[in-house]
C-alpha cells in the first residue's frame, strides 16, 4: 500500500497553479480596479471636497441674493404662521 500523501503530485499541483491563473486573468480582465478604487476613495476624501466647496461658494452671498433685505414685522408673522400650521401633527381620524 502506497502513501499517497507523502508523494507530490506534480501533474495536480500544476493544474491548480493554472487554474488559479486563469481565474486571477479573468478577474483582472473582468473588474476595473482603477474604478473601484477610484469609488472607495469618494468617502475618504468628502472632507477635503467639502472643504474646498466652502472655499469657492460665498454662502452668505447666495442667501443675500435670495432674501430680502429687510424683513417687515407682517412678513415675519406670516412665515411663522405658515410653519406653525405645517408642523402640527397630522393625525387619521376615522
Amino acid at each position: 500500500m502506497s502513501d499517497f500523501a507523502s508523494q507530490p503530485d506534480e501533474a495536480v499541483d500544476r493544474w491548480l497553479a493554472d487554474q488559479r491563473r486563469a481565474v486571477v486573468d479573468d478577474l483582472a480582465a473582468t473588474l476595473d480596479i482603477d474604478a473601484g478604487l477610484h469609488e472607495a476613495m469618494i468617502p475618504a476624501r468628502h472632507a477635503d471636497l467639502v472643504t474646498d466647496l466652502r472655499a469657492i461658494l460665498d454662502v452668505e452671498a447666495g442667501l443675500s441674493a435670495i432674501m430680502p433685505a429687510t424683513l417687515d414685522s407682517s412678513s415675519i408673522a406670516d412665515t411663522e404662521k405658515h410653519y406653525r400650521i405645517q408642523s402640527w401633527p397630522r393625525t387619521c381620524i376615522g
